[in-house]
C-alpha cells in the first residue's frame, strides 16, 4: 500500500512538472511573458498621453515595430510577432451589434505600444513606452506645432550642394501653447540627425538638441501686437506668426506667442512624381514605408503676361501606391481649411496659409513644378522629437514637405537649383543663355549652385528683354521674385 502511494505521489509530481513545462513552452511560443501587472495602472485604465499618439488608422511604422497586415504586428529586431497583452474588453452583450471597445499592449523587447480600439472610431496607437520609465506629470495645456520640409528630389545629378549629405531644410516649425493652468514649462527639440540652425527666442543649442528652459505663460496678454526684440530670424514673418490666439509667452524677457526653430536634417523624398504638360498628366508613386496625405502637384508655365497654373490633387498615398491624375486649371487647395480640420485654431491656420499658400501652389516664378504632401505623425517623431516638462495633455504636430520638381525637369544638361539658404544665393539668371538684348528668359534661381549647359550659339529672339526690376529673394527656402 505504501509503494502504491509512493507511485501515485511520483505520478502526480511528474504530471505537475509536465504541465508546468508545457505551460512554460506555450507561454514562450505565443509570447505571453508579460501580464497586466507589468504595466503602469494609469495606462491600463486611465487617460493616455496625447503627446505619445502615433497614428489614427495608419500603419504603425517605427524603428522597432511595424504592422505586417491586419492585426499582426512584427518586431523589427527579431522578425517575430509582437507579444499582445490585453488590458480590458467591453462588449454590449449578446445579440447587440457593435458597441465594443478594448485596450491592449504590443510588446517588443523592452518597448511597448498601447492600442485603443472601438466600433466606428478606428484605432489609436500610443508609444513607444519603455519598461521601467516613470510616468511623467501631465499638465492641463495643449501644444500645436506646424512646419515645412523644403528641398529638391533625391538626385545627385542636380541636387548640387557643398554639404556632405543631401540635406533638407526644415523651415518655420512654430510651436503654439494653449494653457488653462500652467505657469512655466521646459521644452527640448531633438533632431534625430541634422541640427537646429536658428531659434526665436534664442534658445540653448547643443549639437542636435535645442532647449528652452523656464518658458513662462502669461495669463493676461499685455498687448495684442508683440514687437520682436533683439535677434530675430526671418524678421518679415514674425508679425504673421504673432497674429494668433495662442497664449503669450515670456522667455528671457522676450514676449512672443510662439517658439520658433529652423534646421537641417537628412531627408530623402520617397514620393516619385513626374508630369507631361502635353497630355496634362501627373504620375506619382509612394516608394516609402509610410502613408502620406494631401498630395498635390502644382505646375506653372507661360509668360509674365499670360501665366498658366495647373493643379493635380492626388490626396492620400499608401506605401507602394501609384496614381495618375489630370493637371487642371482649377482652384488651389485651401490650406487654412485643411489646418483647421486637423485641429489648429482659425488664427493659427490662417498664419500657416498666409505664409505657405503661394509657395505650395502658385509661386511667383513663371515656370515651376511643386510637389507637396503631409507626413504621418510617426514619421515626424522619427525625424524630430519634442520633449516637454510637464507633458502637455495634447500635442498636435503637422509637418509638410515641399519638393521643387523643376530642377529635375529643366532638360538635358541643365542643373537649375532653386532652393536657397539666404538672399545672397539668389539672382536673376537668363536660363536660355540669351542676352537681355536678344530675348533673355529670366528666372529667379540659386545663381551660385545652378549650372547651365549653354550651347556655343544659342538661338535667341531679336527682342529686348531686360532683367526684371523686382527683387529676387530667398523666401521660404526657395528663390522667388518678391512683390512690392
Amino acid at each position: 500500500m505504501k509503494n502504491r502511494e509512493k507511485i501515485i505521489v511520483i505520478l502526480l509530481i511528474v504530471a505537475i512538472v509536465g504541465i508546468s513545462v508545457i505551460s512554460f513552452l506555450l507561454t514562450q511560443s505565443f509570447g505571453g511573458v508579460h501580464t497586466v501587472e507589468d504595466f503602469p495602472a494609469q495606462y491600463i485604465s486611465g487617460p493616455l498621453p496625447e503627446d505619445r499618439l502615433l497614428a489614427w488608422n495608419e500603419p504603425l511604422n517605427t524603428d522597432k515595430i511595424y504592422q505586417k497586415k491586419g492585426e499582426v504586428f512584427i518586431c523589427r529586431e527579431t522578425g517575430k510577432e509582437a507579444e499582445k497583452v490585453e488590458f480590458y474588453r467591453h462588449s454590449p452583450g449578446p445579440g447587440v451589434i457593435g458597441g465594443w471597445s478594448y485596450r491592449y499592449a504590443l510588446v517588443c523587447g523592452n518597448y511597448y505600444w498601447i492600442l485603443d480600439a472601438a466600433d466606428h472610431f478606428g484605432t489609436k496607437i500610443y508609444g513607444p513606452f519603455k519598461f521601467g520609465e516613470g510616468i511623467a506629470k501631465i499638465a492641463d495645456y495643449e501644444v500645436h506645432e506646424w512646419g515645412v520640409l523644403v528641398g529638391c528630389n533625391e538626385s545627385k545629378k542636380w541636387f548640387l550642394t557643398s554639404r556632405p549629405e543631401v540635406m533638407a531644410r526644415v523651415l518655420q516649425p512654430v510651436i503654439y501653447v494653449h494653457a488653462k493652468e500652467l505657469e512655466e514649462f521646459n521644452v527640448k527639440v531633438i533632431f534625430n540627425g541634422g541640427r537646429p540652425t536658428q531659434t526665436y527666442p534664442l534658445g540653448n543649442v547643443q549639437g542636435n538638441v535645442l532647449e528652452w528652459k523656464k518658458v513662462k505663460v502669461i495669463k493676461e496678454p499685455e498687448s495684442k501686437k508683440l514687437i520682436p526684440k533683439s535677434y530675430v530670424p526671418l524678421e518679415e514673418i514674425i508679425p504673421t506668426l504673432n497674429d494668433v490666439d495662442a497664449d503669450e509667452l515670456d522667455y528671457n524677457n522676450i514676449k512672443t506667442r510662439f517658439l520658433f526653430y529652423e534646421g537641417e536634417l537628412p531627408f530623402e523624398n520617397k514620393i516619385e512624381a513626374s508630369y507631361d504638360l502635353e497630355q496634362k498628366k501627373v504620375f506619382v508613386k509612394n516608394n516609402s514605408k509610410y502613408t502620406v496625405y494631401d498630395v498635390v502637384v502644382a505646375v506653372g508655365t507661360g509668360s509674365f503676361i499670360h501665366p498658366t497654373r495647373y493643379i493635380a490633387k492626388i490626396g492620400t498615398l499608401a506605401p507602394g501606391m501609384q496614381a495618375e491624375k489630370t493637371l487642371e486649371e482649377t482652384s488651389k487647395p485651401d490650406l487654412k481649411k485643411k489646418m483647421v480640420a486637423l485641429g489648429f485654431t482659425e488664427k493659427e491656420a490662417e498664419a500657416f496659409a498666409k505664409l505657405w499658400q503661394e509657395p505650395f501652389f502658385e509661386p511667383i516664378n513663371i515656370s515651376f513644378a511643386r510637389l507637396s504632401y503631409r507626413l504621418p505623425r510617426s514619421e515626424i517623431e522619427r525625424l524630430i522629437r519634442l520633449e516637454f516638462e510637464p507633458k502637455p495633455k495634447k500635442l498636435l504636430r503637422e509637418l509638410w514637405v515641399l519638393v521643387d520638381l523643376k530642377s529635375k525637369d529643366m532638360g538635358s544638361g541643365t542643373g537649375i537649383v532653386r532652393t536657397c539658404s539666404s538672399n545672397a544665393d539668389c539672382d536673376w539668371v537668363s536660363t536660355n543663355c540669351c542676352p537681355e538684348t536678344a530675348g533673355a528668359h529670366w528666372e529667379c534661381i540659386n545663381a551660385k549652385l545652378s549650372k547651365l549647359d549653354c550651347p556655343a550659339n544659342p538661338v535667341c529672339l531679336q527682342v529686348i528683354s531686360p532683367k526684371p526690376e523686382k527683387e529676387c529673394k530667398c523666401i521660404n527656402g526657395i528663390c522667388t521674385m518678391k512683390n512690392g
